[in-house]
């Protein structure tokens, strides 16, 4: 389809990274409620019947096809994670993102060939203070907290803007009216087309 950059959820499960989002840490306090929350994470987060793969067969899958975002959800992973990013000799772009911006400031440390991604879920009061302090190059922010405003703001400081999760062509082109740089979603054979027609 041309996607140009393929999202991945990474975890480290021992010594090795998967494609895999990962359970949540809250611990349900009844049984009922343990239940749920196994179904949730095994039938909506992934697919029960296929086994995760590693984060570097993910990476030879798509070298020479697409860039690369990983969203990291753990912290104390960034050494771990560059050295699986130079071992496996992945040509392209990576693009990291996550919620926990120190990581963020981590990798941005270290390594300034890797493009970093702010992911904001709540909105803070000051949202280029947070952006900057994690010496972020972009910004994603769920679709839920976006408007005209932030985007503006963010750009004027030099920030790129994205928004996830968006599978309708309709709620896409709004978001593109309102000027974001990128949007993640599901359904790139339905998005990706929109984008190329108003191009």
């Amino acid at each position: 389809m041309g996607t140009p950059i393929i999202e991945v959820d990474a975890r480290l499960v021992g010594k090795e990274f998967y494609a895999v989002h990962g359970p949540s840490p809250i611990r349900r306090a009844s049984i009922t409620g343990k239940i749920m929350a196994w179904i949730d994470y095994h039938f909506f987060y992934r697919d029960p019947l296929i086994k995760p793969l590693k984060l570097t067969r993910v990476l030879q899958m798509i070298d020479g096809k697409a860039d690369v975002m990983i969203d990291i959800k753990q912290l104390g992973i960034v050494d771990k994670l560059l050295e699986t990013l130079d071992n496996s000799g992945f040509h392209g772009k990576v693009y990291v993102t996550s919620e926990l911006h120190p990581v963020i400031k981590e990798i941005k440390d270290l390594r300034k060939d890797i493009i970093t991604i702010a992911s904001i879920n709540i909105l803070p009061i000051d949202i280029i203070d947070i952006a900057s302090k994690a010496n972020a190059d972009m910004v994603s922010i769920h679709l839920s907290l976006l408007n005209k405003e932030i985007i503006d703001n963010l750009h004027d400081h030099g920030f790129k803007v994205l928004t996830w999760t968006i599978n309708d062509e309709k709620q896409a082109i709004e978001y593109i009216d309102m000027g974001v740089d990128g949007i993640v979603t599901d359904r790139p054979d339905k998005i990706l087309p929109l984008i190329r027609r108003i191009k």
